[in-house]
């Protein structure tokens, strides 16, 4: 069996979580409690539900990132620091600042093969049924777990080296890897992934060699930009990143994928001779790789 049948004979139901172990955020939580819940589930995000049960958003960690440094006026060095708790303003707060919500919707009679093409321009889908409840959230490391757990059905194409993937599919790595010093205060550093809208950037050191990975999960919430500006005046190098996977063209993509679902990352950099970030080859590259064979 090889990807397309095995795609093809799946059901929603191999790779979504239990329902009972959905894991969901409310409009009148606060966002300290919603990233407590993130943080005590070891998840990245989670929907948020109204009083009647039913689907109103999802909120991420990038989105409280992003929220904080924004409200505190952190992105904005031209403008005062704010001095509110931003850890008490609510999720339906945090919602209503975010304007469209990203994140795709699709109903519970949909295929797996829908949902993993969605998957390749959303970080994760929500199945709502037809009266607009939650029934799950699948993401994009559900279905790399996934594969990952099945390679030896596709192993023909498992086994094939990334470069080999670069030439015989659409896939293009992103050339633009996002980076900081390590010297880099970590404020200045996190507004980097705020701003950028992505969930992570790399650190290297004086001489441009990857050493690290900052996420934006790892940023805690602050009550005061006061607090946050004595936290987050740190280097990055101080400050907790995690170790980033780093992979070449001639691995095999079975084992690329093994990698990242061991070190719970979403992203592997490539490096040249030096260990200078050159590409990055992130979970969306799974997807679109998987959905293109």
């Amino acid at each position: 069996m090889e990807v397309k049948q095995l795609v093809q004979e799946t059901k929603l139901s191999d790779v979504k979580t239990s329902p009972k172990s959905l894991v969901s955020l409310q409009l009148n939580q606060t966002i300290l409690q919603a990233a407590q819940v993130l943080d005590s589930n070891n998840i990245l995000s989670a929907p948020v539900l109204d009083e009647n049960g039913k689907y109103k958003a999802v909120v991420d960690r990038l989105d409280i990132c992003l929220y904080t440094l924004s409200s505190l006026n952190i992105l904005d060095p031209l403008n005062p620091k704010s001095d509110k708790d931003v850890a008490v303003d609510t999720v339906a707060k945090l919602i209503s600042s975010k304007g469209n919500n990203s994140y795709r919707t699709m109903p519970a009679t949909s295929s797996f093969a829908d949902v993993l093409q969605a998957l390749v321009t959303s970080h994760r889908v929500c199945i709502v049924d037809e009266s607009g409840f939650v029934s799950d959230l699948v993401t994009q490391s559900d279905v790399t777990k996934y594969f990952g757990k099945n390679l030896s059905q596709i192993s023909t194409f498992a086994n094939q080296p990334l470069s080999t993937l670069l030439v015989t599919t659409s896939l293009q790595l992103n050339h633009s890897v996002m980076t900081v010093k390590s010297d880099t205060k970590a404020s200045d550093a996190f507004a980097k992934i705020a701003q950028m809208g992505v969930q992570a950037i790399g650190v290297v050191d004086a001489e441009g060699r990857l050493t690290s990975q900052l996420v934006a999960s790892k940023l805690q919430m602050f009550s005061s930009a006061a607090e946050a500006e004595s936290r987050l005046s740190a280097p990055v190098s101080q400050y907790t990143t995690s170790e980033a996977v780093v992979i070449e063209t001639s691995e095999k993509f079975g084992d690329i994928l093994t990698k990242i679902i061991q070190s719970r990352s979403h992203r592997a950099f490539l490096v040249d001779e030096e260990r200078r970030p050159t590409a990055v080859f992130t979970l969306s590259d799974i997807m679109a790789v998987l959905c293109g064979v």
